[in-house]
This record gives structure tokens, C-alpha cells and sequence, in this order.
């Protein structure tokens, strides 16, 4: 089972103001609050404005020594935006919000663990596994391309699908526990499966999920392991032996084929700089 955080090792503040020096004094005052009441201080109410700044802290001191930075940065420059180290953003003014589109990521958006914070930190994402069936759930739990950052990729492409599915998923019901809901949806390459099931284009998402399962078995039986590969390119002429597997959207297709000669083309493609 994948581990669960008891606490976030982070947490996030944020301000805003109707002026540079409004915002500067709600800084201050935040700063000498954190060391105090770290907690109380990250979850104040953020006002109101054009001019915003978020912070990420892991404790009082912490926050204290990034929002005097912050301060640093609004008193000496007059600047419309900066950010700090990844920890520290500020803009102003605040641009308004246009509509969200969420994106479905297909093969090549997957990392090592890229389920294990959300898993650890989030009820909602974990809820999506527990609703799955018994075997699923528990195939799924165990794979460690989803839940430990140290492993290599999925021995295989059936086990990528479901292990991109399931975590586009989990987020997705995430961010609709948030109150984060999209304009659009899309989804490139193998991410339409997931775009359908969020999009409710289909009645039943679980059918999906049956049709993502016999795909992988079928891609592990057939051809025998190991023979079998897959690129995504720009298009251009086939070369013998290899067919067309998905044509993803303009200038974009993926072929398949032989391992030995899909790493040649590949080899040729980065070489001429595709």
C-alpha cells in the first residue's frame, strides 16, 4: 500500500491588496504572525485586489524569511510580476480568468511516482482507486511506476495504459473536489480514453476501462515481449515494416514495429533534430 501523509511537509499562503504598499503591509504582518501560529497564519483570510502573492512554507520561520524576501523585492523593484525559486510568486495586476481546459496527457507524459504525492496528500484522489474493483484496485496499487519515484517505466505498454488512465483520473476527480471544473476537455493520443470518461461521453466510464485492460493484454501477448516497440513522429513516409499505429492530430502520428529498427529511425530523427 502506498504510504499516507499524516501532515503536508508544505503549506501555501496567499495575499492580495489594492495597492504594491497594501500588499507590503499584509506581508509584514503575515511574517510576524507565521513564527507564532504557522497554521493560523498560512490560512488567514488573503484580502482582496489586483496586486497578489503566493508563498510556499514548510513552518513559521520559513514563511517569515520568504515573505521578507518577497517585501525585499516589492519596496526596490517595480515590477508587474516575479517569482522566487519556485516558492514565491507575485503579480500585478492580477490578470483576469479565462476558461479552463483541462488536457489528458497520452504515452511519454508518465514519470516514476507521479501518483505517489497526490496518493499521500489528497483523500479525494485515493477515493477514485477505492471505487475500483477489488483486482484492479490492487493491480493498480502495486504497479511502481505510479507510486515509487525510483522505479523505471512499466515492463510494458499495457501496464503504461492504465497506469496514465488512472492517474489522469484521480486527478480529475481531485481537482472537481476543489471546485476546479473546465470549459473543455481534450485528450492527445491515448488520453481521449480519459477525456471521454470525464467529458461523460460515454455512459459508462468502467467499459472504457475494460477496452484500456484488453488493449494492454493484447499488447503483452502479441508480438512476444520485448520485439514490439512504439514512436510518436512528425509524419513523412513509411519505411517497410512499419504501420501506422495512431494518427494523433496534425503533424503527429505514432508508428510501431520491430524494436531494432523503430531505435534506428529514432536514431535517424533525433540526429536530423525531429
Amino acid at each position: 500500500m502506498p504510504p499516507i501523509l499524516d501532515r503536508w511537509p508544505t503549506e501555501l499562503a496567499i495575499l492580495a491588496g489594492e495597492t504594491r504598499g497594501e500588499l507590503v503591509e499584509q506581508a509584514r504582518a503575515l511574517a510576524a504572525r507565521a513564527s507564532e501560529d504557522f497554521l493560523g497564519a498560512v490560512r488567514s483570510a488573503p484580502g482582496s485586489g489586483g496586486h497578489r502573492l503566493a508563498a510556499i512554507a514548510s513552518d513559521g520561520e520559513d514563511l517569515a524569511a520568504t515573505l521578507g524576501r518577497a517585501i525585499e523585492r516589492l519596496e526596490s523593484e517595480d515590477r508587474r510580476r516575479f517569482a522566487l525559486a519556485d516558492r514565491l510568486w507575485y503579480e500585478a495586476p492580477a490578470r483576469s480568468p479565462g476558461p479552463i481546459a483541462f488536457l489528458f496527457p497520452g504515452y511519454g507524459a508518465q514519470y516514476p511516482g507521479m501518483a505517489a504525492g497526490a496518493y499521500a496528500s489528497f483523500p479525494a484522489f485515493r477515493e477514485w482507486f477505492d471505487d475500483l474493483p477489488i483486482e484492479r484496485r490492487e493491480a493498480l496499487l502495486a504497479e511502481p511506476a505510479l507510486f515509487d519515484p525510483s522505479a523505471g517505466p512499466p515492463a510494458d505498454l499495457g501496464t503504461l495504459a492504465s497506469a496514465v488512465l488512472a492517474t489522469s483520473l484521480a486527478f480529475f476527480q481531485l481537482l472537481g473536489r476543489l471546485g476546479v471544473e473546465a470549459d473543455r476537455m481534450i485528450g492527445h493520443s491515448f488520453g481521449e480514453n480519459a477525456a471521454l470518461i470525464a467529458s461523460r461521453m460515454v455512459d459508462d466510464g468502467r467499459e472504457v476501462l475494460s477496452v484500456v485492460e484488453r488493449i494492454g493484454r493484447s499488447l503483452r501477448d502479441s508480438p512476444p515481449a520485448g520485439e514490439f516497440a512504439m514512436l510518436a513522429v512528425k509524419g513523412g513516409a513509411l519505411e517497410e515494416g512499419v504501420h501506422v499505429a495512431l494518427d494523433n492530430c496534425t503533424g503527429q502520428v505514432v508508428i510501431c514495429g520491430a524494436r531494432d529498427r523503430i531505435a534506428r529511425i529514432e536514431e535517424r530523427r533525433r540526429a536530423a533534430g525531429e
